[in-house]
């Protein structure tokens, strides 16, 4: 064999070499390599802002107590999918290029799915590539190309960041009024009404307690409540009572906030029945 047959032999063998490496090289041990979207540090992040077409704008602020949306509630939000959503700004990007100002329509990018900006850096969510399916994603001057795995969370409504905690973080229960029943503490012991001496104090903190803990399987909004019964909670340092209304469904019930209609779903209506607990 000619030996500039064989160097061009050998150089091809290299190649094919170098690809069989590439190709069999897990897609993490790849992307270690790959420069990162961003380079803010999840930590470092204390608010977000996130607009889409699923209804408001709206605004996460981080709190030492965790983190708090400001905008379109008032109301504490759901930390542990916020430490999800933050991976986004340390997600590799595979691919990088100036921002073809002329061809937005081309990446999405003319009519955005959605804008999210952590601290002063803003990202605006495009489409996806035609055959590897990344997501184009603009910031400032450049277009990155990301794996597409955060559309639930950029696309979600506000509603989805909400706690699902029925009450305010460490909240204290000082009465509770349902439709058939109610305990509230007078001279700092609890009583039940309609009064029951067969109950012990013990069974009325465990109700307290209970709605104090409380976790709904979903969080959503309600447009127009209807009339329905009502269920008035007051809180320790707070001067308005709360007002729930109460709506019972086949899977649970369902509880609407009266100040701001959001919705918690429960799975079952256990926290409706009376205290249970009998003096010993």
């Amino acid at each position: 064999m000619p030996k500039r047959a064989m160097v061009n032999l050998l150089l091809l063998l290299v190649v094919i070499a170098l690809g069989l490496v590439v190709w069999l090289t897990p897609e993490k041990d790849q992307a270690q390599n790959l420069a990162k979207l961003t380079n803010l540090s999840p930590n470092d992040i204390s608010h977000i802002r996130i607009s889409n077409n699923n209804g408001p704008t709206f605004t996460l602020e981080r709190s030492k107590n965790g983190w708090w949306m400001s905008q379109p509630y008032r109301i504490a939000a759901n930390t542990p999918r916020i430490d999800i959503l933050l991976d986004i700004v340390a997600t590799p990007s595979h691919e990088q290029f100036p921002l073809p100002k002329d061809r937005l329509a081309e990446f999405g990018l003319d009519k955005p799915r959605a804008t999210m900006q952590f601290n002063s850096t803003e990202m605006i969510f495009g489409g996806t590539h035609p055959y590897n399916y990344r997501r184009y994603v603009q910031i400032g001057n450049q277009v990155h190309l990301i794996n597409d795995n955060f559309p639930h969370h950029f696309l979600a409504a506000a509603e989805a960041y909400v706690s699902h905690s029925l009450l305010p973080h460490e909240a204290k229960i000082t009465r509770i009024s349902t439709p058939d029943w109610s305990i509230q503490k007078v001279d700092n012991r609890w009583q039940l009404t309609p009064e029951n001496g067969d109950i012990s104090t013990d069974a009325l903190v465990r109700k307290i307690e209970d709605w104090q803990t409380t976790w709904a399987a979903q969080v959503s909004r309600v447009e127009t409540p209807g009339a329905t019964p009502q269920i008035t909670i007051a809180l320790e340092g707070s001067q308005q009572p709360m007002t729930l209304l109460l709506e019972k469904r086949d899977n649970g019930i369902r509880l609407t906030r009266a100040d701001n209609n959001l919705s918690y779903t429960l799975p079952n209506g256990e926290l409706l029945q009376p205290p249970a607990g009998t003096v010993e």
